[in-house]
Formats: structure tokens, C-alpha cells, sequence
């Protein structure tokens, strides 16, 4: 490989790892209002499933303490795919419709099937 050759590699490489940034925050500001929204209803939704936070982190697959700060509705430690994945836990299922200015995004949650009341290990 030669130098030229090389460094256009370079430069491709660093523009392409640049634009994955972006669209990454892009979509983070994008989702950040849903996952706001969400806890909240996380909050309610996790006495009322009958799980404590140990048994829903062990569930969910999601370390107690990322749960802990969740709930203390620290927002930044919340990524949307963790607020599904403890929704799914608790038995809801959030459907995603097509992106429309005059509707929300997401349609009302809706539970599914009781919550596994037994201890999980």
C-alpha cells in the first residue's frame, strides 16, 4: 500500500467515523423528549408491575446502578433501547409508527402479559 493510497484511506476512515458521530447524536436529540416521557411513565409503571429494581435489573439484563439513576431521573444515563428493554420486563411493548409531524411518535404503551413475579437469578 503507498503512502497516497493510504492516507485517502485515512481520510475516508476518519469521514466516515465523523458522519456515524452525528448521525448518532442527531438521533439521540431526536429520541431525547420519548425517553423523558417514558421514565416517567417507567417510574409509575415498575411498583405497579410488582418487581423491585434487583429483580427488574436482573430481567432486563441492566446493571442495578444504570437502573438506580433511571429512576432518579438522571436522563443522560438513559438510552432508549434501555427504557424498551425495562418496559418489556415490566410487560409492556411500545410500538413505533411512521414519523409524522401531527402525531406522537410513539403510540400509548400496552401491556402485554403479567410480569414474572418469581425471583430471577
Amino acid at each position: 500500500m503507498s503512502l497516497e493510497s493510504y492516507e485517502k484511506w485515512q481520510t475516508e476512515r476518519e469521514e466516515k467515523k465523523r458522519k456515524e458521530r452525528e448521525n448518532l447524536a442527531a438521533a439521540r436529540q431526536f429520541y431525547q423528549p420519548e425517553v423523558q416521557r417514558l421514565i416517567g411513565k417507567l417510574k409509575r409503571i415498575v411498583p405497579e408491575c410488582g418487581l423491585n429494581q434487583t429483580q427488574l435489573s436482573r430481567l432486563s439484563g441492566i446493571a442495578k446502578s444504570t437502573l438506580t439513576r433511571i429512576m432518579r431521573k438522571r436522563h443522560d444515563s438513559a438510552r432508549f433501547d434501555t427504557i424498551v428493554r425495562l418496559l418489556a420486563v415490566a410487560g409492556y411493548r411500545i410500538e413505533i409508527v411512521p414519523i409524522d409531524p401531527r402525531d406522537d411518535i410513539f403510540r400509548e404503551l400496552r401491556r402485554l402479559k403479567p410480569p414474572p413475579l418469581e425471583d430471577a437469578r
